[in-house]
C-alpha cells in the first residue's frame, strides 16, 4: 500500500501543479494589463530619408503588440539640423488606433517625410533638409482606461532582453543610399593641393571602414595626407559621411579644429579637387577638402581604393 502510495502522490502532485499554474494563465479580477508594442523595421530602403528621392522619401516599419487594451499609439518627430545643432520642438505625425490591429500585428506603417516637415512647419519644407540631417521619433501609448505609457513610464525591455517589448524612440537619418562595399577598403591617400605652401606629401596608405550609426559613415585612419609629420605631427583619423556621392568630412581635429570645406569655382581653378566619391570602378576614388582653423590651410585629398 504504501509503494501505490508513493507512487500516486508524484503524479498528483504533478497535475495540481499543472493545474495550479493553468488557473494562475487567467488574469484575477482587479489586475490591469499593461502594454507592449514593438517596431520593426523590416524595410531597409525605408529606415532613413532618402535625400535623392525626398517627395517619396518615409520610414516605414511593422508594429506589433499583444496588448488588447490600446485605444491609441501616437509617435512624435523632432527634427535636429547637422550643419547646426539645433532640434525643434516635437509634433505628432502618426497616430496608430487599436482597432488597426490584426492578430497583434499593423504592417507597412509608413510615415512620410513630406508630412513630417509640414507637422513640425519646418522653414522651406523638405527643401531645407540636407545631408547628415535627422529625424527623431517617439512614442507613447494610451490605453482605453485613461493610462498613458512613454519612455519616462515603462522599460523597453525585460531583463536587459535585446529585443525590445516597447520601441519608446527611434530616428532616422537624411542621407542616400551607400555602397559599404565599395567604399570601405584599402586606399593610397594624396595630399594634391594645398593653400598652405606646404609640400603635398609623399602618397601612403589608410584605411577606410563603416562605421554607422548611419548607413553612411566612415572612418578614414588618416584625412591630412601626413601634411602634419614634417612639424612633429603624425596620421589624423576623421570620419565622413557619402551624402549621394558627395563626402561630408566631420568636425575633427589635426594641429587645430578641422571642418569641412566646399570649394568655391575660384578654389576649383586654382588647384582645389571638386568633392566626390566615385565607385563606377573597382578603385573607388574619393575626394574632399578640409579646412583646418588654427592654420588657416585648406587641403584637397584624394583617396584612391587599391
Amino acid at each position: 500500500m504504501k509503494n501505490i502510495l508513493y507512487k500516486f502522490l508524484p503524479v498528483a502532485l504533478f497535475f495540481g501543479i499543472v493545474l495550479s499554474c493553468k488557473q494562475e494563465d487567467n488574469k484575477p479580477a482587479g489586475i490591469l494589463y499593461g502594454v507592449d508594442a514593438r517596431a520593426v523595421f523590416a524595410y531597409p530602403d525605408n529606415t532613413y530619408i532618402n535625400f535623392a528621392d525626398i517627395a517619396n522619401a518615409a520610414v516605414k516599419f511593422d508594429l506589433y503588440t499583444h496588448s488588447p487594451d490600446i485605444a491609441k499609439i501616437e509617435y512624435s518627430a523632432s527634427y535636429t539640423n547637422f550643419a547646426s545643432g539645433t532640434t525643434t520642438a516635437k509634433a505628432i505625425v502618426l497616430t496608430v488606433t487599436g482597432s488597426q490591429f490584426q492578430n497583434g500585428k499593423v504592417l507597412g506603417l509608413t510615415i512620410k517625410a513630406t508630412d513630417i516637415a509640414t507637422a513640425l512647419n519646418l522653414p522651406g519644407g523638405t527643401a531645407g533638409l540636407a545631408g547628415g540631417d535627422s529625424f527623431n521619433f517617439t512614442t507613447k501609448a494610451y490605453l482605453k482606461d485613461g493610462r498613458t505609457y512613454d519612455a519616462s513610464n515603462l522599460a523597453p525591455s525585460i531583463g536587459a532582453s535585446t529585443t525590445s517589448s516597447f520601441t519608446s524612440f527611434f530616428g532616422a537619418f537624411v542621407g542616400c543610399p551607400s555602397d559599404q562595399v565599395a567604399i570601405a577598403g584599402t586606399y593610397t591617400a594624396y595630399d594634391d593641393y594645398n593653400d598652405g605652401g606646404e609640400p603635398t606629401g609623399v602618397p601612403h596608405t589608410v584605411t577606410i571602414t563603416f562605421v554607422g550609426p548611419q548607413p553612411f559613415r566612415y572612418h578614414v585612419t588618416d584625412h591630412t595626407g601626413q601634411l602634419y609629420v614634417p612639424y612633429g605631427g603624425t596620421s589624423y583619423p576623421a570620419d565622413f559621411f557619402d551624402i549621394c556621392g558627395t563626402p561630408i568630412l566631420l568636425n575633427t581635429v589635426s594641429f587645430g579644429q578641422v571642418v569641412n570645406y566646399v570649394p568655391t569655382p575660384a578654389d576649383i581653378a586654382a588647384g582645389f579637387e571638386t568633392p566626390l566619391i566615385d565607385t563606377s570602378t573597382p578603385n573607388t576614388v574619393i575626394q574632399f577638402t578640409w579646412h583646418e582653423t588654427f592654420n588657416d590651410i585648406k587641403a584637397s585629398m584624394r583617396f584612391v581604393k587599391q
